[in-house]
């Protein structure tokens, strides 16, 4: 949960420089969808989200790779 505050938090930080138009201009440009400033703070919040997943599922393979080491010793 930490991670989706910290990405809305450099988001908006990276807005106060005018990042968030150089993503939505760029995003347009490339053909994709034209995006809103909801639509930027849903990208960087959606990437910590993705970013808690992936450390979720990485701390779990750690955990039992650890137990199987455990019981080889």
């Amino acid at each position: 949960m930490l991670s989706i505050v910290w990405m809305l938090f450099v988001a908006w930080f990276l807005n106060l420089f005018g990042f968030s138009n150089v993503v939505i201009k760029g995003l347009a440009q490339l053909g994709g969808p034209e995006i809103t400033i909801l639509g930027y703070y849903f990208i960087f919040a959606a990437a910590g989200l993705i970013k808690n997943v992936f450390y979720t599922l990485n701390r779990n393979a750690f955990i039992e790779a650890g137990k199987e080491l455990e019981k080889i010793k």
